[in-house]
């Protein structure tokens, strides 16, 4: 699944994202509109994002 907007597109994840999603976590700009959604590694992100697949299968 791929749906782009001139300024956002949504994918399906991917496990070669990791690094973007977890310095995107961060930003402090970001955690704004995110805020429990902070990562401080990358490992942290994966043990996460292995819970999610989990669920979501």
């Amino acid at each position: 699944m791929k749906m782009e907007t001139e300024r956002l597109i949504i994918t399906q994840f991917e496990h070669w994202m990791v690094e973007d999603v977890q310095k995107q976590s961060m930003d402090r700009d970001m955690r704004y509109y995110l805020p429990d959604e902070v990562f401080e590694t990358q490992e942290n992100f994966k043990v996460v994002d292995g819970r999610i697949t989990e669920s979501w299968g």
